[in-house]
């Protein structure tokens, strides 16, 4: 009956089924023509044709009933079993629970009726999605990920950092945000306060959602801690992010504060650590000079003059290119004042410059170029001033002289190059222990 209708009322092209439509179009109907046919056919087989299936053996029947069940198969379901099997504990249980509901859909489909199974399979979905949205707002609460602000600070304000990492606290935020989130993610970090923590992130990165009443929530969260000097940081709040997207909706964007929302960890880390910095080292400020970047880098006083006579300071302005890639590696530059960013190229733009990704930032009384003296091969990565640089120039001609000149002196040079490179490795395993958790 709904195929005689469907047909006269003109609901599909063909017929009321996707099937029969193509096995009409493929033989060549095209016009109305095959719509009456088929009606016709269906009206004389519905007639006609229930006495004289009872004649057909019932292998044939059989046959024919095995065949529609594996044409009506979703065989994308089937795949699922294997891929269980090898998937991880996190994805394995989302995967048995997809199973699971299309086990009882197909069994109660089969008992009772694809009503019945349709009302099965919608109550088992909501089931799964609310245990889903029950777990933890709280991925992991991570103490002092020294390493992962990719910033490179001088060896007694990495030590520094290293000996109070417990006062930095990042607590990952995952999944759908909505509005009793609020009061978890307080409890996370009342309790980093409790434990000695003077700087707490947010990191908003595994967040895939965020409703309106959890948006303003969180914000009123932050608000709460802002207004008590309490420096809460939220980070991972980038353009593409979902949480800059609900604040953008919610026209909330002017309520975030440039010094305390970043698009990234990093960036995050790096404000967390330069504050955490400022309380211990506070005593620091005014123009450093070269031997102070020089004992910094642990060269002792002997050997600082002889360095010092034949290394020369430059000055470099935002923007400008100490180490271009590809370039001779003939010259160690060591950081007296300012910041510098070590660049790698990760493509090119047709229309514009070439795209790169920051590996580090180097703050004063840290080395680069330090490879120059060890391999001499062509430089791997970018140098850039973020801000306005000085710093000393040691050139390969100049380290071959002091070796002649001054044995003892070289021999503090070349043991800084080392603790600076076993330095940068400790912070890259850091880093990568960091990722892997």
């Amino acid at each position: 009956a709904a195929n005689v209708v469907g047909g006269i009322t003109g609901c599909f092209p063909i017929t009321g089924g996707s099937g029969g439509s193509r096995i009409v179009w493929t033989n060549g109907g095209r016009t109305d023509v095959a719509i009456f046919v088929r009606i016709g056919v269906i009206t004389a087989g519905a007639l006609i044709l229930p006495a004289a299936i009872g004649y057909l053996p019932f292998s044939v029947m059989a046959g024919v009933l095995v065949a529609s069940a594996w044409g009506l198969l979703n065989h994308e379901s089937l795949r699922m079993v294997p891929l269980t099997l090898r998937a991880r504990r996190g994805a394995r249980a989302e995967l048995i629970g997809g199973i699971l509901v299309i086990l009882v859909v197909v069994v109660t489909a089969v008992r009772f009726g694809m009503t019945a199974a349709v009302l099965a399979g919608v109550a088992l979905s909501l089931l799964l999605f609310a245990t889903s949205m029950a777990q933890s707002t709280v991925r992991r609460v991570r103490a002092g990920p020294i390493g992962r602000s990719r910033t490179h600070r001088s060896a007694d304000e990495t030590g520094l950092l290293l000996a109070h990492r417990a006062e930095i606290v990042v607590i990952e935020l995952q999944g759908a945000l909505f509005f009793g989130s609020a009061a978890q993610v307080m409890r996370q970090i009342d309790a980093a306060r409790d434990k000695g923590a003077l700087q707490v992130i947010l990191d908003l990165r595994r967040v895939t959602s965020l409703d309106m009443s959890a948006a303003r929530r969180l914000l009123q969260v932050a608000e709460r801690y802002w207004h008590s000097g309490f420096p809460l940081l939220l980070a991972s709040v980038g353009q593409a992010s979902a949480s800059h997207a609900a604040f953008e909706r919610l026209g909330l964007l002017p309520r975030l504060p440039a010094d305390r929302v970043f698009s990234g960890l990093e960036e995050a880390m790096e404000q967390a650590e330069t504050a955490l910095l400022a309380i211990y080292l506070s005593e620091r400020h005014g123009r450093h000079e070269a031997v102070d970047a020089l004992r910094l880098l642990g060269i002792p006083d002997s050997a600082t003059s002889a360095v010092l006579t034949l290394c020369p300071e430059a000055v470099f302005e935002p923007e400008d290119v100490l180490i271009r890639t590809g370039d001779a590696s003939d010259t160690l530059y060591v950081l007296i004042d300012g910041q510098v960013d070590i660049l790698l190229r990760i493509g090119y733009d047709t229309d514009g410059p070439d795209r790169r990704t920051r590996l580090a930032t180097l703050m004063p009384g840290t080395m680069l170029g330090e490879m120059a003296l060890l391999s001499g091969a062509p430089r791997s990565a970018d140098a850039v001033a973020r801000t306005q640089v000085r710093c000393l120039v040691i050139e390969t001609a100049a380290v071959d002289q002091i070796r002649q000149d001054h044995p003892d002196a070289a021999y503090a040079l070349m043991r800084a190059v080392a603790t600076h490179l076993a330095r940068n490795l400790r912070l890259a395993n850091e880093t990568i222990a960091f990722y892997e958790d």
